[in-house]
C-alpha cells in the first residue's frame, strides 16, 4: 500500500469512528507508520468498546 493510499484509508476509517460518536484525540487516534506504510489505530476512553467492532469490520485477517 502506498503511503498516500494508507493515509486516505486511515481518514476513511477515522470518519467511521466519528460517525459512531467517537472524538479523535479523546476516544481514538491514528497514525501511518511511514517506514512500513502501516496504519495504527488506538482506542481509549469510551472508544475502547468500539475496538472489537472496528477490528471485525475493517480487519483483513492477513496482517496488512
Amino acid at each position: 500500500m502506498k503511503l498516500h493510499h494508507a493515509s486516505n484509508h486511515a481518514i476513511q476509517l477515522a470518519e467511521w469512528c466519528k460517525d459512531q460518536g467517537l472524538i479523535m484525540g479523546l476516544d481514538f487516534e491514528w497514525a501511518v507508520m511511514q517506514s512500513d506504510e502501516i496504519l495504527s489505530f488506538k482506542f481509549m476512553n469510551k472508544g475502547e468498546k468500539y475496538s472489537t467492532m472496528f477490528a471485525l469490520k475493517f480487519g483483513s485477517g492477513n496482517g496488512t
